[in-house]
């Protein structure tokens, strides 16, 4: 490797760090990720300004192009939910089935995280994009939370861990089980065995992370508390302790507020199954998916959404407006990671860790799952490291003694670790929706979307390596 190289290498290095350390203390991830892809340039000596006007903005076009009218329905759809009262009557169903009087204060915490667990799970396995449940879960699920006075750190971990144990599962519909199918030319329940037993153990830990946290919750006397710079949140304080009475708190006690008439759960639930069914397994693609949900839901939740005794188009455009403001920051910030990602993979540093990374001296299996994990990490993209990790190894699987089912399973695994960093728009769009900052949330999704999936990867190499005949 020569001296330009090694600096390139640093370079690279030392940027992306540095961007997950800035982002993570606040600064705008758009910003970071250009000023990061400048520097890349600048450390790997490509012309700045031809590749940010170039390869930054192919990247990022080409992500607006994929995903922009996806995230800007999705959001859409939680507003809907938000506004007209939806997500709150599904959260009321879930407290009477399983919340019991007399209960005691500790296990109605742990009953109401586990059901947000569960729920979150059946909606993530059966294909919900991350971003649909992003905006029509975190609402239902704070509020179970506040009706169980349960601090609500770790919402947006709790549905990040879900939808992390759905992209590694086999038979999913989500989208990266389905590139992994495309890219290794395998079914979607490759390596069945290995990988439900990966999955299995992420359940196990997220359930006892559940338990520890509840019964610290009771122990230091911790509530919930609405926190401020959330899509849903009204605005307040930090989380530690209650709210005081009075503007911005909880009303005072002798204060009456009118009771506000919500859908049905029944009706509620009907818009959230279509998309599950449509998507999920009819195989429709999501934006139509998204448009018959959203119209769906206007029509049932017309008399929630109507604001006064007549009806306007008031409610609507309002909804409208803030859907469309509340999706712009996420779509940037998806473009601004994509086209980040394309500066990186475009150097020639790049090719050469990947070369590197193929060359370690590990057993065949964990040399793969270090690959898919760097590479992904390397160039901030989960398809990225899907991509890559297929046509580096699939060449030469066989003579090293690996399958292309054992292959598709493990990247999942690999990719979904380093899929979540600070700067990822899904990140983001979470902790956004659950009204915190990367400061008071981001640990929780790193503990069930980095450590956890990490464990369940290196279960599943070492079944595939004692256990070949499972890898198929």
């Amino acid at each position: 490797m020569t001296g330009s190289m090694i600096i390139g290498l640093i370079v690279m290095i030392v940027v992306v760090i540095a961007l997950l350390i800035a982002v993570y203390k606040g600064l705008d991830t758009f910003v970071g990720c250009c000023i990061a892809a400048c520097l890349v340039c600048l450390g790997c000596r490509l012309p700045v300004y031809s590749t940010m006007m170039g390869t930054f903005w192919d990247g990022a076009s080409n992500i607006l192009a994929s995903m922009g009218f996806c995230v800007i329905l999705s959001v859409l759809l939680g507003q809907v939910y938000l506004r007209s009262g939806a997500a709150e009557s599904i959260g009321n169903l879930f407290r009477k089935i399983f919340i019991k009087d007399g209960m005691s204060p500790l296990r109605m915490k742990m009953t109401s995280a586990y059901v947000y667990l569960i729920v979150a799970m059946i909606l993530c396995f059966c294909g919900m994009n991350v971003y649909v449940a992003t905006f029509c879960i975190i609402p239902m699920g704070a509020g179970l939370f506040k009706a169980a006075d349960l601090p609500k750190k770790p919402v947006a971990g709790i549905l990040a861990g879900a939808l992390s144990m759905a992209a590694c599962c086999p038979g999913t519909p989500l989208y990266t089980n389905v590139l992994g199918s495309a890219f290794f030319g395998t079914k979607s329940t490759a390596a069945l065995v290995p990988g439900l037993v990966g999955v299995f153990v992420m359940f196990v830990l997220n359930v006892l992370w559940i338990w520890s946290f509840c019964k610290k919750a009771v122990k230091k006397d911790l509530h919930y508390v609405e926190t401020s710079g959330g899509f849903f949140s009204p605005g307040a304080p930090g989380e530690g302790a209650p709210l005081p009475p009075g503007p911005g708190g909880p009303p005072a006690p002798d204060a009456k507020a009118p009771e506000r008439k919500l859908p049905h759960w029944a009706l509620a639930l009907i818009p959230l199954v279509l998309n599950v069914v449509l998507y999920g397994f009819l195989g429709w693609q999501i934006e139509p998916t998204l448009i018959v949900t959203i119209v769906l839901s206007l029509i049932l939740f017309a008399v929630n959404l109507k604001e006064g005794p007549k009806w306007s188009f008031k409610p609507l455009t309002k909804l409208l407006a803030a859907g469309i403001a509340a999706a712009f920051p996420i779509v940037m910030y998806m473009a601004a990671q994509m086209g980040y990602a394309q500066v990186v993979s475009s150097t020639d540093v790049f090719n050469v860790i990947i070369g590197w990374l193929r060359g370690l001296p590990f057993p065949s299996y964990i040399t793969f799952g270090v690959f898919a994990s760097l590479s992904g990490f390397l160039a901030s993209d989960a398809v990225a490291g899907i991509i890559f990790s297929a046509t580096g190894f699939l060449p030469v699987a066989q003579q090293m003694g690996m399958t292309a089912a054992g292959m598709h399973r493990i990247a999942l695994f690999a990719v979904s670790i380093l899929d979540t960093l600070p700067i990822c728009a899904g990140v983001i769009a979470m902790l956004k929706a659950a009204g915190m900052t990367h400061k008071e949330g981001y640990s929780c999704v790193f503990r069930t979307t980095v450590v956890y999936p990490f464990i369940g990867m290196a279960v599943c190499i070492v079944m595939c390596m004692l256990f070949p005949g499972l890898a198929v």
